[in-house]
């Protein structure tokens, strides 16, 4: 819902207006709307008002004009519209310079808005927020009982975690009412999280102020399983919108932040105590969402294994040995339920959660079953030491993976050792690396599949792991690079300067700034693709083009790509390769690969709809500007520092020449008074 005009009108208000709107929203809890209401009612600040919208729910005017109050205003809507509407509606009616919020079954504490008023009229922030007591409210017969208050949120701000995790509770906020000019209103499209999408909106305006005191309390109604279990789908999903909605840029933050796992353990402990079912939901849900954590996914397998949850056993097994594949004990419990499930055990069937079925995932690997291990293409060109050297080097950092080496009619039958001869696809011509690699594509069916030149040294241990790992848990991922570019241009050709690389004696300036950056397209060095039907394009006979048709590929079916930070280089026998492909990574080449015109303008056709392309670039940027900003206030703070020491040392010069002035007159003094003593002339 959009107010034109609205902040104008604010401020034409006369002078009467309250400072503090306080938006409550209520629908079919009358006597939960009482307390509320009477906790607004009660600040020890009083210059209000309250904005009481009743989302078309039981009538509630009775229990408002029982209160008697000229600062309650009362706003009834004809039908249910949901959270975001309604407080959108508040916010319409709403005179105040600052907008506070609240829901029928919490409260405010008495001091709540002084607290928060105090904070935003003392300093030039424009959003502040206080901690609250959670509170769980189980339902036991036909009551609903109030258990014990716990604080499970506490977080001082910062832009990135909050991009992360809505860890901020609406109740706890009040901020400038123009923050909405720049930011917008809440998203009437959201079936949950509304909130948390506001604020991270209003968070790219402005700094939060976090105060260190409870001032409210928060009421969560634990409910059956299959509504909780609803509930954590809307969640998922609507996670999904706001990550599409702002770019991914929720994805990426989590990709960032290091969630502190201490603090998630915390508020599981608490959730804990009042509901097993329920905590395991959040655990779970910020294992799918948010943290790639062995720690948690071993301790949910024990919490379903003390439910006698087999199945959910067995799954959490799996993620956990799948990050961390060196835990015995995991290792150990996995087989242990493998063989119950086999036996049939009473305790097989799942009493909670999706099946392996339901999740897609694949098994985890078993040692020496190649069967379930990632595949690898490395398609052999040219003969040469090159491609030994890169599967050696291969051997070197990567675990869990099966190698397929297509031989593209140029090498000389001399294959590098170590390799499964039953995976070699032989060819008496080349035929182009794209269709080499596409037939052995269709000899696969594992979930992922790897593919690397035969000219590339990869350095970085466990590179294939984490990027399946990161692929796991993001869904909306479809392939990732080991080198790329965020942006193409309309021609259909890398814009030279977003280039994103790791490679091994080039400088740093293209190098990823996080682990996994987010871009238009990668290039044809190597890659991790999701074996979902996509296949190279067979169409262009220039290999330089083949990985960039792949990557718009992807994006037209709905998925993202992205390039990892994996350190790599070419073989030896391939420098001219390795600095033809420096220089035009670097932006030092103003050709690309020699890429043919004809290549060109065919990609260029085919791809007309989504050229020109970006992705991830500005927010890369961001992330440096701000480093740079941060570098130069460091060094604005040295320069200070080194003035201060300048004065101080020359302070120092400037004392010791006082205290040798002194030295000297006192010393002329005492000539003077023992010259007249021996004249014998009176002294003073």
């Amino acid at each position: 819902m959009n107010y034109p005009g609205y902040i104008d009108l604010l401020r034409a208000e006369n002078k009467a207006s309250p400072l503090v709107s306080v938006v409550l929203i209520t629908y079919n809890r009358p006597d939960l709307l009482k307390t509320a209401l009477g906790s607004v009612l009660e600040q020890t600040y009083e210059d209000l008002e309250v904005i009481v919208v009743n989302d078309g729910g039981l009538d509630v005017s009775q229990i408002v004009e029982q209160f008697d109050d000229p600062r309650i205003t009362c706003v009834q809507n004809q039908k249910n519209l949901g959270a975001a509407s309604a407080r959108n509606i508040g916010i319409g009616s709403a005179k105040g310079k600052y907008i506070a919020y609240l829901d029928d079954d919490d409260r405010y504490y008495p001091t709540h808005l002084e607290t928060l008023v105090r904070a935003l009229e003392s300093s030039r922030v424009r959003f502040a927020y206080t901690d609250s007591y959670w509170r769980a409210v189980i339902k036991q017969g036909d009551r609903w009982c109030r258990k014990s208050k716990d604080v499970l949120y506490s977080e001082d701000f910062d832009r990135d975690t909050l991009f992360a995790d809505n860890y901020i509770p609406i109740i706890c906020v009040m901020h400038d009412v123009e923050l909405f000019e720049d930011a917008g209103y809440f998203d009437e499209g959201l079936q949950c999280l509304e909130d948390w999408d506001l604020w991270i909106r209003m968070a790219m305006h402005c700094d939060f102020k976090h105060i260190e005191e409870i001032t409210c309390e928060v009421s969560n109604r634990i409910k059956d399983g299959n509504s909780t279990n609803d509930r954590l789908k809307s969640v998922k999903a609507v996670t999904k919108v706001i990550n599409s909605k702002y770019d991914g840029l929720v994805f990426r933050a989590r990709d960032l932040v290091n969630v502190e796992t201490q603090s998630l353990l915390r508020r599981f402990e608490i959730r804990k105590q009042h509901s097993v079912t329920d905590a395991l939901d959040y655990l779970e849900w910020w294992l799918e969402a948010y943290v790639e954590s062995p720690r948690l996914e071993y301790l949910c397998a024990q919490i379903y294994r003390d439910r006698e949850d087999l199945v959910r056993t067995k799954h959490h097994l799996k993620r956990c040995l799948a990050l961390d594949p060196s835990n015995r004990q995991a290792s150990r419990d996995l087989t242990l339920v493998d063989q119950e499930l086999r036996d049939g055990g009473s305790r097989a069937k799942s009493t909670a959660g999706p099946s392996d079925q339901e999740t897609g995932e694949k098994p985890v690997a078993e040692p020496g079953d190649v069967s379930r291990r990632t595949p690898i293409i490395v398609p052999v060109v040219r003969p040469g030491q090159g491609a030994i050297a890169a599967v050696e080097q291969l051997a070197a950092v990567t675990d869990n993976y099966s190698l397929m080496v297509v031989n593209n009619g140029g090498d000389d039958g001399h294959h590098p050792e170590g390799y499964d001869q039953r995976l070699c696809l032989e060819s008496t011509d080349s035929r182009g690396m794209a269709r080499s690699i596409n037939e052995a594509i269709r000899l696969l069916s594992e979930e992922y599949i790897a593919v690397l030149r035969s000219d590339v040294l990869l350095y970085d241990e466990g590179w294939l792991d984490n990027i399946i790992a990161f692929m796991n848990r993001r869904e909306d991922v479809g392939l990732v690079g080991i080198g790329g570019w965020h942006s193409l241009t309309e021609q259909g050709v890398p814009d030279l300067t977003t280039s994103v690389l790791k490679l091994r004696g080039h400088p740093d300036s293209n190098r990823p700034t996080w682990r996994f950056t987010e871009v238009a397209a990668i290039d044809d060095a190597g890659w991790v693709m999701r074996n979902n039907g996509v296949r190279l394009s067979e169409a262009y006979r220039d290999e330089s083009l083949f990985a960039l048709d792949l990557s718009l590929a992807y994006i037209k079916a709905g998925f993202r790509v992205y390039v990892a930070a994996v350190e790599f280089a070419y073989s030896e026998d391939r420098e001219d390769v390795a600095e033809r492909f420096a220089l035009i990574k670097t932006g030092r080449r103003e050709d690309l690969y020699g890429m043919r015109e004809d290549a060109r303008l065919a990609m260029q056709t085919k791809w007309a709809e989504l050229l020109p392309l970006t992705r991830g670039f500005y927010d890369e940027s961001y992330v440096m500007n701000r480093v740079e900003e941060l570098a130069n206030y460091a060094r604005s703070l040295e320069a200070i520092i080194a003035t201060k020491d300048d004065a101080l040392t020359h302070l120092s010069e400037h004392e010791a020449q006082l205290e040798r002035a002194l030295a000297t007159r006192r010393t002329a003094r005492l000539k003077e008074y023992f010259s007249q003593r021996l004249k014998g002339k009176p002294t003073g």
